[in-house]
């Protein structure tokens, strides 16, 4: 007997045995459109990301999304009434059943996790605005690499500096040396999807980084985020830090002769990105510990 074939969409079929390495699929039980999926999930090998058109009890329409077997995906259909398809990329699940995706104006989509975690714990994204990217933070505790992860914009990352303030006049001040810190510290940045699962790559930055490979100067000097600063000796911003002090949130090697650092003001909350140390130059002053 023939089913009725007009109404019926077949939109991924798996032939034959194909070996390919695990998806990571939005995985959610309902949501209004499959975008708005914020969660994702490891599947297991072979799955494939699934979306599925449902009518809850009060006869309203969303969307199931999650890991699917293969073999499932063969009858995958779409009707007006119903709907079941899958796909075999990274969260491709973010459309699908004539539901549009993300924006294409928008940025990569970022693991998201703002309380710590270990490596590969983290299951919430975030679409990143145009103009950012993925970023992932790491710090030893106790002997355990745990990670932050979201949205973070390019200027910050240190991969474009326009508008970013550089450093007033030349000053005989030096950095002093601030807490020791692990050997597994990082920040990283990225620009793909999912790709801040944890530090990676040559953009890793061990917290701790000598100074003084960057710098002209004899002492061995440290900064980390966290540090807290107040305006140097060089400052000439007015009153961007309200004349108050500030703690580093994100550093990084700005280029081959300063470090970037990103700072947020105490009394207004505001974010700034100073270079520090370039041409021996500098804007901050590292208080001590407990200031």
């Amino acid at each position: 007997m023939n089913v009725i074939t007009t109404s019926l969409v077949i939109w991924s079929i798996y032939c034959g045995v194909q070996t390919v390495e695990a998806l990571t699929c939005l995985q959610c039980d309902y949501v209004v459109k499959p975008r708005h999926c914020e969660t994702v999930l490891s599947c297991p090998d072979d799955d494939a990301c699934f979306v599925e058109r449902q009518t809850n009890t009060f006869g309203e329409e969303g969307y199931s999304l999650g890991c699917r077997a293969k073999s499932l995906c063969e009858n995958s259909i779409a009707s007006s009434s119903y709907c079941s398809q899958c796909c075999d990329r990274d969260v491709c699940n973010q459309a699908g059943c004539g539901e549009e995706g993300y924006p294409p104006q928008s940025g990569p989509v970022c693991y998201s996790c703002q309380n710590p975690l270990p490596e590969g714990r983290c299951h919430h994204v975030e679409v990143c605005r145009k103009g950012e990217m993925c970023r992932a933070n790491g710090q030893d505790q106790f002997g355990t690499t745990l990670f932050t992860s979201g949205c973070i914009s390019n200027e910050i990352c240190g991969l474009q500096h326009t508008g970013v303030p550089v450093v007033g006049r030349s000053s005989p001040l030096q950095l002093p040396i601030t807490r020791s810190h692990g050997p597994h510290d990082c920040n990283h940045c990225c620009d793909a999807d999912l790709c801040n699962t944890y530090c990676v790559g040559t953009t890793i930055l061990p917290n701790g980084f000598l100074i003084k490979a960057i710098f002209d100067s004899d002492q061995l000097n440290h900064i980390d985020n966290g540090t807290r600063v107040v305006r140097g000796a060089d400052w000439d911003w007015g009153d961007q830090d309200s004349g108050g002090p500030g703690t580093v949130d994100t550093w990084y090697l700005g280029n081959r002769t300063s470090l970037q650092v990103v700072v947020t003001w105490d009394r207004d909350g505001h974010h700034n990105s100073y270079r520090v140390g370039a041409e021996g130059k500098y804007d901050l002053y590292i208080l001590a510990d407990g200031q």
